[in-house]
């Protein structure tokens, strides 16, 4: 068959697709091969999933993304989630089909429809959901560093309050001389331009802690793989084709450096998370403003979101997630003591 466009809209439950790993594999699998063929996906987002959700779906579609073939949109208005419904398509050959009242999707019906004229008519029905809707968001893989360094210049221009989670430690509070080093491993042609960007990008990291909050939410790695060079280094931002991992000594020259920003800056704060949720992604969130989340594994592949409802998602989720004590200058001063025992330890 020519290849086409499939049409994708659900606000039901997508449970379903995780339960049976097995099921879940075949189902990437065969997406996979669909845009092999030259296939695209038009894809409308329902919004109001709760977080744990939206991440599991897009780590689930990643690989998806990853191919540049999917363009993702969402319904601006409020919807009750009393009727739900489900509309896959491809157009002229097939859609499937399923419509359920509130959580009761396993009690509705699902309809494999081949009719043309049904599936014109569907199509028809997409197409005008499609038309009151919204670009979700922008995916940028390792081919649009330009355009991508241009939105997260945008977006760490805006003043407002910031919360960063990351597997390791963040580029803004690393310093010069490990930056330069990472980058001479990287073996990048554009070496010197991209510590330049990355300078500006620290600038404008010092200039808004004069104003404004940002939490850089960390993960202490165990010591054997910190001592080993087996941490790697969280660079979602440049969009880095391979995995880059510290020396023992620019790891302490990291840490020495942050905690140096914590005595220097009183907006700035670090919470140790003992978690470890959403391993594999960097999320980067502006109050009121947007979200980047980013894999911060090779391949690069990261999304930048300014959709209200889900940049609120985020901000709450991450805020909700920090043990804020009540005099923060505690917590920061036991922050700073653990960062310090730690540095001791990668001494020793």
């Amino acid at each position: 068959n020519k290849p086409q466009t499939l049409l994708l809209f659900s606000d039901e439950s997508f449970d379903w697709l995780g339960q049976n790993p097995e099921y879940a594999a075949r189902w990437a699998a065969l997406m996979i091969q669909v845009i092999a063929q030259g296939n695209r996906i038009c894809m409308i987002h329902t919004v109001s999933r709760n977080l744990d959700e939206m991440l599991a779906g897009l780590s689930r579609w990643m690989p998806l993304y990853m191919t540049g073939a999917i363009e993702p949109y969402y319904y601006p208005k409020t919807r009750d989630g009393l009727f739900k419904r489900t509309l896959f398509i491809a157009p002229e050959i097939a859609a499937v089909i399923s419509n359920s009242v509130g959580n009761m999707e396993d009690e509705a019906a699902n309809f494999l429809i081949t009719d043309k004229k049904a599936v014109r008519a569907l199509t028809s029905e997409y197409n005008n959901l499609l038309a009151l809707c919204r670009p979700l968001m922008r995916i940028f893989t390792s081919a649009d560093s330009q355009a991508y360094n241009s939105i997260l210049y945008e977006f760490e221009k805006e003043s407002a309050d910031a919360i960063v989670k990351a597997e390791s430690f963040g580029i803004l509070t690393m310093p010069d001389v490990v930056v330069d080093g990472i980058i001479a491993r990287m073996g990048q042609n554009d070496g010197q331009e991209i510590a330049e960007y990355l300078n500006i990008r620290k600038q404008n990291f010092t200039e808004h802690l004069l104003t404004h909050n940002f939490t850089e939410i960390v993960t202490i790695p165990a010591l054997d793989k910190m001592k080993g060079g087996r941490l790697r280094v969280a660079l979602p931002d440049t969009l880095p084709r391979q995995d880059v991992f510290y020396t023992q000594d620019e790891l302490i020259l990291h840490l020495e450096n942050m905690v140096t920003l914590l005595k220097t800056y009183p907006n700035y704060y670090v919470y140790i998370d003992t978690m470890n949720k959403n391993e594999g992604f960097m999320l980067y969130v502006k109050e009121d403003v947007g979200v980047i989340v980013a894999k911060t594994s090779a391949p690069a592949i990261t999304f930048a979101i300014n959709q209200s409802n889900m940049t609120a998602s985020f901000w709450d989720y991450l805020n909700g997630s920090i043990n804020r004590h009540r005099d923060p200058q505690l917590n920061k001063k036991a922050v700073i003591q653990r960062l310090q025992a730690l540095i001791k330890q990668l001494k020793d």
